[in-house]
């Protein structure tokens, strides 16, 4: 019987013991949830100033440092999911503004590169055709002036009237002298600008093109 008394005796003080120690346990759970709880809603008050930030790059970093600060704070017993929420809220209004923000930058520029490519485009075309143009005028010139050569070699073979002696044939020699040089110089000009035209039909001229646009359009020959 003394045995039995003991054993009482002894599992009501280990049970004593054992309540003792869970009250601590709660006592510093409930402890710690408080200071989750003012820790997270500290946390949700600067995420809700930090969502109408406009400063992207700063206020990005500064999230992630609000994500571990929560981490680090522990749980906030019963109000930890009503806290996430307002703090996830904060957060995915902050994100979407900045999405919405980058979208409409890139849209104002792809406008931007639309217009500048229609702007290349028409100024493309006009190129071409002032391009030909000149080329249909060097074909026209270089057909007058070897037209005139030609006469003036058949006035110089005296098969032309309008022959009338040495002096008119000395003149009539530099002035072919001066047709062979300016077919020469327009020949040249001829080639230079097919070529110029048929890079730019195929789009391998472009910087060429814009430069040569400038010069046609303001100068003159």
């Amino acid at each position: 019987m003394p045995r039995l008394h003991l054993n009482r005796t002894g599992g009501a003080r280990r049970a004593i013991a054992y309540v003792g120690v869970s009250e601590r346990s709660t006592d510093d759970r409930e402890r710690a949830q408080k200071r989750a709880r003012r820790a997270k809603r500290k946390l949700v008050h600067e995420a809700n100033l930090l969502a109408q930030s406009t400063d992207w790059k700063v206020a990005g970093e500064r999230w992630g440092a609000l994500r571990r600060r929560w981490k680090a704070a522990g749980s906030a017993g019963p109000d930890e999911e009503r806290l996430w929420k307002s703090f996830k809220a904060a957060s995915d209004q902050f994100h979407q503004r900045r999405a919405e923000h980058f979208a409409e930058l890139a849209a104002a520029k792809q406008a931007m590169y639309d217009a500048t490519a229609e702007d290349r485009r028409a100024r493309q075309s006009e190129y071409v055709q002032r391009v030909e143009q000149r080329i249909r005028d060097h074909r026209e010139t270089i057909g007058k002036l070897k037209a005139q050569r030609r006469e003036l070699a058949l006035r110089r073979k005296g098969l032309m009237p309008g022959w009338v002696g040495l002096e008119l044939a000395e003149e009539l020699d530099e002035q072919t002298e001066r047709i062979d040089q300016y077919v020469i110089e327009r020949e040249r000009r001829l080639e230079e600008d097919m070529q110029r035209l048929a890079r730019a039909m195929v789009g391998q001229d472009e910087v060429s093109v814009t430069d040569f646009y400038r010069r046609i359009t303001t100068t003159k020959e």
